[in-house]
C-alpha cells in the first residue's frame, strides 16, 4: 500500500482492515507486504507545530516573524501554513518550483481506453476533476485527527513500513514534523529506527548524493533531496529505490 499526503491517514486504516480480514477469513488472504507514507499525513498537530521550524531554517521567515507567528496560531495549526506562505510567497508543495505541474497530460492519460479498461472505470464516464469533493467532505470531520499510534501498532506487528519526504515540502508534512513523530514511536522497532545512524542514497559509489536514508527492516525514512510534497513525482528514482527495498 502506498499512497501521498492524507494517504497517511486512510491506508493505515485500510491496512488494518486487511490485517483483521486476513484473520477473520478462511476463504481469502491478501499479502500485504508494506506500507509506504510519503509525505504523508499522520499525526497532524505535531506534524504542524513544525511548519514554523522548517520555515525558519530555510530562511522563509525571520526569527521574530516564527515567534509572532508561533504566538498568533497557537491554538489554530491548520491556518499556520497558510500564513507562513503569505509571508514568504513560496510554493510551499516544492520551495524549488513555482507552481504546481499541468494536470492535463495525468487526466488524458486516464481517460485513455486502454488505461480505463485497465482499471475497470466505464469508457462512457469521462474524468472531469482531479479530485472528489464528496470523498473531501466525508474525511472533513477528521481531517486533523492522528494515526500515529495504528502506524505504531502496525509496525509492531511487523509491517514492513516505509516513510518518504521531500526535503523541498514546506506544507504540514515537511521533514522537520514528519521526524518529530517519528521520534514519537514506542517500541523496539522504533528503537532501533531511532537509533540507527544516516545513510547516503546513491546510485553508485561514485554518483551524486539523492538523499538520505535511516533505519533497516521493518522500518524506514527516505528523505529526497530535490522533491517536495509530491516526492516520487519529483524524483522518479525513488520507485526503483522502493522496488529493491521491497522487491516489487
Amino acid at each position: 500500500l502506498a499512497g501521498e499526503s492524507y494517504a497517511g491517514t486512510y491506508l493505515p486504516l485500510l491496512a488494518r482492515e486487511i490485517k483483521r480480514g486476513n484473520e477473520q477469513s478462511h476463504n481469502t488472504h491478501i499479502k500485504l507486504k508494506a506500507l509506504v507514507l510519503m509525505d504523508a499525513w499522520v499525526d497532524p498537530y505535531t506534524q504542524m507545530s513544525m511548519d514554523t521550524e522548517y520555515a525558519y531554517r530555510h530562511g522563509m521567515i525571520s526569527h521574530r516573524e516564527k515567534k509572532q507567528l508561533d504566538k498568533q496560531y497557537k491554538h489554530n495549526y491548520p491556518a499556520l501554513n497558510a500564513a507562513i506562505q503569505s509571508i514568504c510567497g513560496l510554493y510551499m508543495t516544492n520551495i524549488a518550483e513555482l507552481a504546481d505541474p499541468p494536470f492535463q497530460p495525468v487526466m488524458d492519460y486516464l481517460n485513455r481506453k486502454d488505461v480505463r479498461a485497465a482499471l475497470h472505470i466505464p469508457s462512457d464516464i469521462p474524468l472531469t476533476e482531479s479530485w472528489s469533493s464528496a470523498i473531501a467532505n466525508n474525511y472533513q470531520a477528521d481531517v486533523n485527527k492522528s494515526f500515529r499510534k495504528l502506524v505504531n501498532k502496525l509496525i509492531d506487528q511487523g509491517l514492513q513500513t516505509i516513510v518518504i519526504s521531500g526535503l523541498n515540502d514546506a506544507k504540514d508534512c515537511n521533514f522537520m514534523g514528519t521526524e518529530k513523530w517519528l521520534h514519537k514511536l514506542k517500541g523496539h522497532h522504533a528503537e532501533d529506527f531511532q537509533n540507527a545512524p544516516t545513510r547516503q542514497w546513491r546510485l553508485t559509489a561514485h554518483s551524486p548524493v539523492l538523499g538520505y536514508a535511516q533505519g533497516e527492516q521493518t522500518l524506514t525514512w527516505l528523505k529526497a533531496l530535490n522533491a517536495g510534497h509530491m516526492a516520487a513525482m519529483d524524483q522518479p528514482l525513488i520507485i526503483d529505490w522502493l522496488k529493491e527495498r521491497i522487491g516489487f
